[in-house]
């Protein structure tokens, strides 16, 4: 996908887990993100790593635990769908 600097909006989907701790998710989201922006991937790309991160983490007590091979595996349960902009937006 063109990263043109048009607005895009996407919705993710992944069938909700069990969590054991909530805590840190959200900054794990972020870092999955950011890392996968920093290696070149889509936007699209980058948000289904983000949330594979941020679910994985809520797996475990503690803040920043994640298990790469469980973020792979989330990954391709990860659908991603691009959603028209209402008018407005464009």
């Amino acid at each position: 996908m063109l990263d043109d600097g048009a607005p895009r909006l996407y919705r993710l989907r992944l069938e909700p887990l069990e969590p054991v701790a909530t805590v840190g998710s959200g900054d794990a989201f972020l870092a999955g993100y950011v890392a996968a922006r920093y290696s070149g991937s889509s936007p699209s790309e980058c948000l289904r790593f983000g949330v594979a991160c941020g679910a994985e983490s809520t797996q475990h007590v503690g803040a920043g635990a994640i298990d790469p091979r469980a973020v792979e595996r989330l990954m391709s349960d990860i659908e991603v769908e691009q959603v028209e902009l209402p008018a407005e937006v464009s």
